[in-house]
C-alpha cells in the first residue's frame, strides 16, 4: 500500500547523503526505492503528478525514506519546507552538515568532473557562486527550523558520520531503529575518477546507466573507457581545487555557520 515516507535526508550536497542512503538501505527493517533523489518537492513536473505518485515509491511496510539534497537548495528551501511540512507533518528530517569550505571544494570537483564547470577554482568559487550558496548552511536550514519540531530535525556533523563520531548511532535513534554496527565503505569517488564525457553524463543524468548493470565487466570497462576523459585540462582543474579560498567568501560562509551554531547552541567546527 503506497505511503507517506518516514524519513527525508535533505541534505547537504556533497556531504555523504549518498552514503548514508546506501548504509539505511542494507538494514533488514529499512526499504528504500531504487531512485534516491526524487526531487519531488522542488520540480514542478514532478510536483505535477500529486501525492499517490510520490507516495508509490514507498510501498513497504519497514521503515523507508528518500534523499534528495536540493531539498535545502537555498533558492528552493523555503518553497521545499512549506512543501513538506504540508504533506509529511511527521516526517523525519536529516542534514548531513560537511565543514562548508570541504564541501564546495568537494562540489566544485564534482562538476569539473561532469563537465559542467571549465574555470579554475578559484575563478568559480566567488561569493556569489552555487558553490558557496550550498555551503550557507543556516541560509539553507532556516525555513525548516522554523517549521519543524527540534525532534523531527536531526542535524549531524559529515566527519562524524564517516569517522565514527556518533553520527551514526544518532541517525539510527532517530529513526527509531535498532543499534547496528556502522558501515565502513563510504561514496566520495570524485577526485580517484576520471572526468566524465558527455555522453557518459547524458546517460548518467537520464539513469540509463543504472539499466546497464546487467552487461558484462568486459564490456562495461570498454564503455568506461569510451566515455571518460584524463585530460591534462581535467587534471589541472581537480589540482586547483586545493587552492585557497578567497577571504571574503571564507567571511561569508563562517558568518553563515556562526548563525547556525548559535541556533544549535554547540560549535560545529572550531575555527
Amino acid at each position: 500500500m503506497p505511503r507517506n515516507p518516514d524519513f527525508v535526508i535533505i541534505g547537504a550536497m556533497k556531504a555523504g547523503t549518498t552514503s548514508l542512503f546506501r548504509w539505511l538501505g542494507r538494514l533488514e527493517d529499512v526499504e528504500l526505492p531504487a531512485t534516491k533523489e526524487i526531487h519531488f518537492f522542488f520540480d514542478e513536473e514532478q510536483w505535477s503528478k500529486g501525492m499517490g505518485w510520490y507516495q508509490s515509491f514507498f510501498d513497504d511496510d519497514a521503515v523507508t525514506g528518500e534523499a534528495s539534497p536540493g531539498y535545502t537548495d537555498p533558492d528552493r528551501a523555503v518553497l521545499c519546507a512549506s512543501r513538506i511540512l504540508d504533506t509529511l507533518p511527521d516526517v523525519r528530517l536529516i542534514f548531513l552538515a560537511r565543514n562548508p569550505i570541504d564541501r564546495l571544494r568537494s562540489h566544485y570537483r564534482h562538476w569539473v568532473q561532469r563537465g559542467r564547470e571549465r574555470r579554475p577554482f578559484p575563478e568559480a568559487a566567488t561569493v556569489d557562486s552555487t558553490y558557496v550558496a550550498r555551503s550557507m548552511y543556516w541560509k539553507s536550514l532556516q525555513p525548516y527550523l522554523e517549521r519543524f519540531t527540534d525532534d523531527q530535525l536531526l542535524i549531524v556533523r559529515f566527519d562524524d558520520l564517516i569517522e565514527d563520531g556518533g553520527a551514526w548511532e544518532s541517525i539510527l535513534g532517530h529513526l527509531g531503529l535498532p543499534p547496528h554496527p556502522r558501515p565502513t565503505d563510504n561514496q566520495n569517488p570524485t577526485e580517484a575518477l576520471r572526468g566524465y564525457s558527455k555522453l557518459f553524463d547524458r546517460l548518467a543524468t537520464g539513469g540509463a546507466l543504472a539499466r546497464l548493470e546487467f552487461l558484462p565487466k568486459p564490456v562495461k570497462r570498454a564503455g568506461a573507457r569510451l566515455m571518460t576523459s584524463d585530460s591534462r585540462r581535467y587534471q589541472e582543474l581537480i589540482a586547483s581545487s586545493r587552492d585557497d579560498v578567497a577571504v571574503e567568501v571564507q567571511e561569508e560562509l563562517w558568518n553563515d555557520i556562526a548563525k547556525l551554531e548559535a541556533e544549535l547552541g554547540t560549535t560545529l567546527w572550531p575555527r
